[in-house]
């Protein structure tokens, strides 16, 4: 018996999140396809079906904008975090800790 002997998928769940239809999937899981063909069905299907499409109803460039500036913020705030401990306000004992690393590395 293999790992997966017995295992269900819900295929339900899958097709909803792959954006394909529901009785379309199993019969296509079935034949003996290669992971790269059975992906590229998938891709042909989600076209032709328009469901995928309508999951994302963002226009790219307006994702493209989110996402940069979502990740200017988030630039920001490791910019901050890293001034915060370039100025030695760590808790005392990670400082200590730090020097004591620091000296048996660098001995004086």
């Amino acid at each position: 018996m293999g790992i997966l002997d017995g295992y269900q998928p819900n295929i339900a769940q899958i097709a909803a999140v792959l954006g394909v239809n529901v009785q379309w999937l199993p019969k296509k899981w079935m034949q003996p396809y290669t992971f790269g063909l059975l992906f590229e069905k998938i891709e042909q299907r989600q076209q032709q079906e328009s469901i995928w499409a309508q999951c994302w109803q963002v226009e790219i460039r307006q994702a493209i904008k989110e996402l940069r500036l979502y990740l200017d913020k988030l630039r920001k705030k490791c910019d901050r975090i890293s001034q915060y401990d370039s100025m030695n306000l760590l808790h005392p004992s990670l400082q200590n800790f730090i020097n004591l690393q620091a000296e048996l590395l660098i001995p004086s």
